[in-house]
């Protein structure tokens, strides 16, 4: 509903002051029949107000309130990664948005037109121009109004008892959803400081005696509350997070990298949370959603999670369009076949929902697949000509595509869609599985064979040897050219596999994809099946048309009995996949350290295969940020950590590229890896660092002595590359309309860090440009000039030893010149306490809840005079 919504009056307003007058705050509370709504204003007084079709009473000021968002835009001003609200679109400049705040603040060009978003899916409308346009000023419960208790008033005597009075100190979110502004801290006259609704759910507990000035707003380019807008709502909603909500990272590892580091949240372990299914358990308090995933709790930016559907059997159901993202959620929920392809956008019918939440569905052809259900669109009766492949789903395929063009250097994603390529196929069996439970709920006068196939498909061991004994053939019957014996092990039914083998079943025969009985078990994650199907004399290096063994998926299940029973039965632990990976490759990239163990050490482990992409074990490792097989594979052999790639790039080059610093230590300190090495370009690891603006990884390389003064192949340092590079693949953020603001501050600090290890901004490169006079961004080179000016190092004043890097940072921390980490306009002279980082200006410290650079609680903020700024020095 639009309960909550945050209005003021529009074009057609009838009703005097009830509202307080022009530019007065209210919000709907309820529905008055089909076309009206009732509004309570914060100045206490209440209005039913006409939302039919052009009767425009209202408009909207902010829909935060209620939770519309715009999971994949983000405000190039204020860098927030999800658009809460109202979107505004530039149509001068691509890729560029801005929310509500700064769009009504006049950030971007004010003389560019710009086109107003509503909602997800919704018309853009475009607008005058901001420069040309009439002003106004919210009034009502912001910071600063005197408020008293209000019509839901729910709190006791938290205000001191009637007729206390509060001062309103913030505006929040009061609820753990997506809704956004809804909310106000209160510090009453008595003492107590409490959050309130203004807006949540429809409520209001607050009533304002003093109304105060909100932010700007232009009257004319507000949207009308209409009954179109009324009936909408509904359905937009139905897609906003809420506590509780089931949810899955959809995008791929780079871009959830991309929008973690934007928040300075990334560990490598989070990529193995794309595809899984979550539960929503809170919103951090700068709206980032806290998901939990079995135990283990992962916080993720809004613009990383999607609601998943929920679909029931019997539901019509729509296959995206997106090949690629299908494959990358079908990794670990039952795979990709490329007949997939084939039924993309197609209708199909429901058939079954299993317990890990993948829906098994049947097509009008009777073919048969399970997937993830963020696959699948319900399609609604009498609107399936019009579910289509959403916009969104081809922007991912464009995303994706640009993405694999821009990856010149071996980054996180080069593995990835290769690794899904190589998932056993178990398509065709799950296919088949299904059908058997629809024929499992069949009448009595189903034949033979029918019954038969579902005693198998419900373990009914007793029954599958009583039909055996009648009928033998049926140990050779097929279910859509599925062996009954391979059905049997994919549910880890070891009953029914013996029953089957004694009476003369193939424990080798496989299906048409090549999959065996034990390639069908160890896939599906059923051990003990596997290890029975093992001592029943299985071949143990058997494999599927992919190449994919029984080992292979022992390794990345993590399967380590299993794995260790196929080694004892002398399985190849070297065989290769399609893809050129082994069982090892397979355990690196999940990080698997039992699994990756017992193959490292077993005696005839060839540590030197490389795949099709030309990583052999130690690249990967340094790759996929696996830090115990990095340790372990230097005392296998350590001549690995010089193992160069075709282009150059060693171990600790595709670690520092990847911003891998336990992996990076282990290569410096146990392989005792030359941190000054080269690649092609005659680049070093320091150089890769710097130009990814990578402050951790760059103060590691110089503790352990890199050469600052190094040129690349086109006469760069690391100081060049810090001050003109970006990142690479920021392709995605660029078309959410996003810009790392963060990372200017890390290119600031590295060029800063390198100054006071002796780097000059006077040497230039081929093009005769300095780190200063090749860099595009002006705070940044004023920022860099003014350290370096000041810090400037001459030959006598040099240590002999380099600096500590503890005692550098802490000088860069609090002396650097910086721009504000959040406007990016003003300077940075807010000092948090107690780490005494100073990345924010005055306007904008207090929108800051735990410090950028080092994620510690802000328990005190101090201007430049050391004096402490609490919330009523903020300027407006």
């Amino acid at each position: 509903m639009i309960n909550g919504l945050r209005v003021v009056r529009g074009p057609d307003w009838k009703h005097g002051n009830q509202d307080g007058g022009t530019d007065h705050v209210g919000t709907v509370i309820d529905g008055e029949g089909d076309d009206a709504v009732k509004v309570q204003w914060d100045m206490g007084s209440t209005s039913v107000c006409t939302v039919r079709n052009g009767t425009h009473e209202l408009r909207i000021l902010d829909s935060a309130s209620i939770g519309i968002t715009h999971p994949n835009s983000g405000c190039v001003s204020c860098e927030e990664v999800c658009i809460v609200g109202t979107l505004w679109k530039c149509s001068t400049c691509p890729n560029t948005n801005l929310c509500s705040i700064c769009y009504h603040d006049d950030k971007h060009n004010a003389s560019h037109i710009f086109l107003r978003v509503d909602y997800p899916g919704s018309e853009p409308i475009q607008l005058p121009k901001r420069l040309t346009s009439q002003k106004a000023r919210a009034l009502g419960i912001y910071p600063n109004a005197i408020v008293a208790r209000g019509p839901d008033w729910e709190s006791r005597d938290q205000d001191g008892g009637p007729g206390h009075h509060g001062t309103v100190e913030d505006i929040l979110n009061f609820g753990q959803d997506a809704s956004d502004r809804n909310a106000v801290r209160v510090r009453w006259n008595k003492g107590y400081t409490g959050v309130y609704r203004i807006g949540y759910q429809g409520h209001v507990d607050l009533t304002c005696i003093e109304e105060a000035p909100g932010g700007s707003f232009y009257p004319g380019h507000l949207a009308s509350l209409d009954l179109d807008t009324h009936r909408r709502v509904d359905k937009i909603l139905a897609d906003v997070l809420s506590v509780g909500d089931v949810v899955c990272v959809e995008v791929t590892v780079d871009q959830l990298k991309q929008l973690q580091q934007v928040r300075r949240n990334w560990s490598n372990r989070m990529e193995e949370v794309i595809g899984e299914l979550g539960k929503v358990t809170r919103f951090t308090s700068e709206g980032d959603v806290d998901v939990d995933y079995g135990g283990d709790s992962v916080i993720l930016v809004k613009a990383a999670v999607c609601k998943v559907p929920i679909h029931e059997k019997g539901d019509k159901v729509k296959v995206i369009g997106n090949r690629d993202k299908i494959k990358r959620l079908q990794r670990k929920h039952g795979g990709w076949d490329e007949s997939m392809e084939e039924v993309m956008n197609q209708i199909a019918t429901v058939s079954v929902v299993d317990k890990d939440g993948d829906v098994g569905v049947i097509f009008d052809d009777g073919i048969g697949f399970v997937f993830h259900p963020a696959c699948l669109i319900t399609v609604q009766k009498g609107d399936i000509d019009s579910e289509s492949n959403s916009d969104e789903d081809e922007e991912c395929e464009d995303i994706d595509q640009d993405e694999e063009q821009l990856i010149p250097n071996p980054t996180e994603d080069d593995e990835s869609d290769d690794e899904e390529d190589g998932e056993v196929n178990l398509m065709q069996a799950l296919a088949g599985l299904l059908l058997l439970e629809a024929l499992s709920n069949q009448s009595a006068d189903s034949s033979d064979e029918q019954r038969f196939l579902a005693a198998v498909n419900q373990g009914n061991a007793a029954d599958v040897e009583q039909m055996l004994q009648r009928c033998p053939a049926f140990k050779d019957l097929k279910q859509n050219g599925i062996p009954v014996l391979l059905l049997a092990s994919y549910q880890g039914y070891i009953a029914v596999i013996n029953v089957l083998l004694e009476a003369g079943a193939d424990i080798q025969e496989k299906d048409e994809k090549g999959n065996s009985a034990l390639i069908i078990a160890t896939a599906a994650g059923k051990g003990d099946a596997a290890k029975f199907l093992i001592t029943k004399d299985a071949d143990v290096n058997a494999a599927n048309v992919d190449g994919r063994t029984a080992i292979h998926s022992a390794a990345s299940g993590n399967m380590t009995s299993v794995l260790k029973l196929l080694l004892e039965h002398d399985c190849n632990p070297n065989l290769q996949d399609v893809l050129g990976d082994t069982p090892l490759h397979d355990a690196i990239s999940e990080r698997h350290d039992e699994s990756a163990t017992i193959l490292i050490q077993h005696p005839n482990i060839d540590v030197w295969l490389q795949n099709m992409k030309k990583f052999n074990v130690m690249h990967l490792a340094c790759l996929k940020g696996h830090a115990c097989a990095v340790d372990k594979l230097l005392t296998k052999d350590p001549k690995l950590v010089s193992c160069a790639k075709a282009d150059g790039f060693l171990p600790l080059h595709i670690a520092s590229i990847n911003n891998n610093i336990n992996e990076a230590s282990v290569l410096l300190i146990k392989g005792r890896a030359d941190v000054d090495a080269k690649t092609l370009m005659k680049q070093t690891a320091l150089h890769v660092a710097a130009s990814e603006a990578y402050f951790d990884m760059v103060k590691l390389l110089l503790t352990y002595g890199a050469d600052w003064s190094i040129k690349d192949a086109e006469g760069n340092t690391a100081l060049h590359l810090c001050m003109t590079g970006r990142r690479t693949n920021e392709l995605f953020l660029q078309l959410l309309g996003l810009r790392n603001l963060s990372e200017d501050s890390e290119r600031i600090k590295i060029a800063n860090f390198l100054i006071q290890h002796g780097a000059s901004i006077d040497i230039t490169n081929n093009q005769g440009k300095t780190p200063i006079t090749g860099c595009q961004l002006e705070h940044m080179r004023e920022a860099v000039s003014e350290f370096a000016a000041k810090n400037k190092p001459t030959v006598a004043q040099r240590p002999k030893a380099r600096p500590s890097t503890a005692k550098v940072e802490q000088e860069i921390f609090t002396s650097s010149a910086q721009m504000c980490h959040k406007c990016s306009e003003a300077s940075a002279d807010i000092r948090f306490l107690p780490c005494k980082h100073k990345i924010s200006c005055q306007k904008c410290c207090f929108m800051f809840k735990n410090c950028p650079i080092c994620n510690k609680v802000i328990t005190k903020r101090t201007d430049k005079n050391n004096r402490t700024v609490d919330s009523s020095c903020v300027i407006s």
